[in-house]
């Protein structure tokens, strides 16, 4: 599983601030838009990660998270060889620079409900980043930016280690 890559001092605004690309997991599993559910399914597994971001080359198009495959194909009871991961992804995908600040990505987390954002730099994926991440990282974050992702994410739970 890919880890959380230590922060440098290029990790830090003038500010002080920790940025996204602190904490952000880089070398993000993909998948192609034409590639089978099935394929999603086995990347995650093999690399024992919650989701895979859908990519055309470096451009990112799209997500597929292990609750997509449980409501799309599982729920739905069509064969993971026969759907495409197009046809499944959560979509549109919800990104961030790598050099904004961990306090944006959880006001945008928060604001759309989602437990995982991409990570940019001039339109190309660079990585991903998740609440978990973020309060794995230990970051000095506001209390006021941590209650807001609280809200809607279970903060030291066992389903916090699922997500």
């Amino acid at each position: 599983m890919p880890s959380v890559q230590p922060a440098n001092s290029t990790d830090q605004n003038r500010s002080g601030t920790m940025k996204v690309s602190a904490v952000m997991t880089k070398g993000v599993r993909t998948v192609k838009p034409e590639d089978t559910a099935r394929k999603a399914a086995m990347v995650m597994n093999k690399h024992g990660i919650g989701s895979v971001v859908v990519a055309s080359g470096r451009k990112a198009v799209g997500i597929i998270t292990e609750r997509d495959l449980l409501k799309r194909v599982v729920a739905k009871n069509k064969k993971a060889d026969s759907v495409k991961c197009s046809d499944i992804m959560s979509k549109p995908l919800i990104a961030i620079s790598a050099d904004a600040e961990i306090e944006d990505a959880i006001s945008i987390m928060s604001k759309k409900g989602i437990k995982k954002l991409i990570a940019t730099r001039h339109g190309m994926l660079v990585g991903i980043v998740t609440a978990t991440d973020i309060i794995r990282s230990g970051e000095k974050v506001e209390y006021a930016a941590l209650k807001k992702l609280s809200e809607f994410y279970p903060i030291g739970t066992q389903q916090a280690e699922a997500g």
